[in-house]
């Protein structure tokens, strides 16, 4: 083992387990591929920041270790996948298995942990930045959800029948859309993010040409169910993404599916604030794009208004409050990285508020990306430039934070560690290399201080 390698490894959050795992992988290497694992490239020296850093993705190289070979070859490393590769690379997957949804599961199971070998070797050697990681894997789950969709909705249809509608050329199919919210909407997906959804269909005037006699919703709301859970099931294989679905009209009491003309009366009748405010993010991923772009066209009378008054901004400003009530239930466990104050959170309000305040005489404000309407802000001169940057350095390194708390077991975690040593390895984990663990965890904790306290104090100051 060469110096440099070593290095690698104890600069882990957990040398001594990164060592044993890479030693079981080179074992395991060997056996599979009848051959040593190759040292020398650069991006395998990449590949070893997975040891000590991400168990679950250490156990994915165990258990399949001649995937090593794809993140070794990959010129990806050095640049990023663009979302047609991997509706390109799952179109293939798709096409292997024909009609065989088991197999299929599997195999686009393995091909997103194939990717997430890849995108995690070059996020954690910083070989690349947090926003093109982020846009990576938000690529990647669209690519999986329109792979997904379109799967299940063949097969759907040869038990059910084809959903028709009638159109001034006659019949024709009906669609259907996924509608992204929350941090897939906004291209700012984590390691372990959910997937917020809304499934949209086109109308409710149809019928389905096929073996039994179902309603246009009834269908819709079958294809909605099988998509949910055939991408959160968990199996041998791992799992795709966790769904949440409470964002939809009702939440959890309201219908999968809603028609097109159903969400823009809900809306219009019964919309509440945090429903404009969640609505920022919405953007169509999968299905239909026609019907994508005409939902996005309904709601923007919705969403951005020419004014606002002040009551709706307090009840803006209480829905902020409950969402830090609900984080200090936590707090005796640690600092919530999203919710507690200074957080994530904070940072998203923050720029949603000024968006919802200004996004309706602005159209350029009104992108679903907080980094990106973060920066029209201050082309505006709405925000001083001076804050503008210091708020993307704070929101950066807290989504990197986030990243990192969930690249250990892929667990939907938020809790900063209280203890000094998981401290130490999370210092680690974030790229702080001073030779002396203890000197790498007390600056990493003045850079988390420092950031909490500037977002704290932006936020405040907002409505002061």
């Amino acid at each position: 083992m060469d110096a440099q390698v070593r290095q690698i490894l104890e600069w882990s959050a957990e040398p001594e387990k990164a060592k044993e795992d890479f030693s079981q992988f080179e074992l395991r290497y060997r056996e599979k591929t009848r051959h040593p694992f190759d040292l020398e490239p650069v991006n395998a020296k990449r590949l070893l920041t997975i040891f000590g850093n991400s168990n679950f993705l250490s156990q994915f190289l165990l258990s399949h270790p001649e995937e090593a070979d794809g993140v070794v070859e990959s010129p990806c490393i050095e640049t990023d996948k663009r979302l047609e590769d991997f509706r390109e690379e799952l179109a293939e997957i798709s096409e292997s298995c024909k009609h065989d949804l088991a197999l299929f599961g599997k195999e686009i199971r393995r091909y997103k942990y194939r990717e997430y070998l890849r995108m995690t070797a070059k996020d954690l050697s910083q070989a690349a930045g947090l926003e093109s990681i982020m846009g990576e894997l938000s690529d990647l789950a669209v690519g999986a959800l329109e792979a997904s969709l379109h799967f299940l909705r063949g097969s759907l249809e040869k038990e059910w029948g084809s959903p028709m509608g009638e159109t001034r050329r006659g019949k024709s199919p009906l669609g259907f859309s996924v509608i992204a919210m929350g941090k897939l909407g906004g291209r700012e997906l984590n390691y372990s993010s959910d997937v917020d959804l809304q499934y949209l269909y086109a109308t409710d005037t149809g019928s389905l040409e096929g073996p039994k006699e179902i309603s246009v919703h009834e269908f819709f709301v079958k294809l909605s169910e099988r998509l949910t859970q055939f991408v959160s099931e968990k199996t041998e294989e791992g799992f795709l993404y966790r769904v949440d679905l409470n964002l939809r009209p009702e939440g959890r009491s309201g219908t999968l599916a809603n028609s097109l003309s159903a969400l823009e009366l809900y809306y219009e009748s019964f919309g509440e604030e945090w429903e404009r405010q969640a609505l920022i993010k919405a953007k169509p991923v999968a299905g239909d794009e026609t019907l994508g772009r005409d939902f996005e066209k309904r709601m923007r009378p919705f969403v951005w208004r020419k004014n606002l008054d002040i009551l709706t901004l307090e009840k803006i400003k209480e829905i902020k409050r409950k969402v830090h009530d609900s984080a200090k239930k936590t707090k005796a466990k640690g600092f919530h990285v999203k919710l507690d104050e200074g957080g994530i959170r904070d940072v998203e309000y923050f720029v949603q508020w000024l968006q919802l305040l200004y996004g309706g005489s602005h159209p350029d404000l009104r992108s679903p990306s907080t980094l990106e309407a973060l920066s029209a802000l201050a082309k505006r001169e709405l925000i001083p430039a001076r804050e503008a940057a210091q708020l993307k350095d704070a929101y950066l390194f807290l989504r990197r934070l986030e990243h990192r708390l969930q690249l250990v077991n892929e667990a939907q975690t938020h809790l900063m560690p209280a203890d000094a040593a998981e401290q130490r390895g999370l210092a680690r984990r974030m790229g702080y290399y001073e030779d002396d663990a203890e000197e790498a965890r007390v600056r990493f904790l003045d850079d988390f201080t420092r950031y909490t306290t500037l977002v704290k104090n932006t936020f405040k100051n907002l409505f002061e």
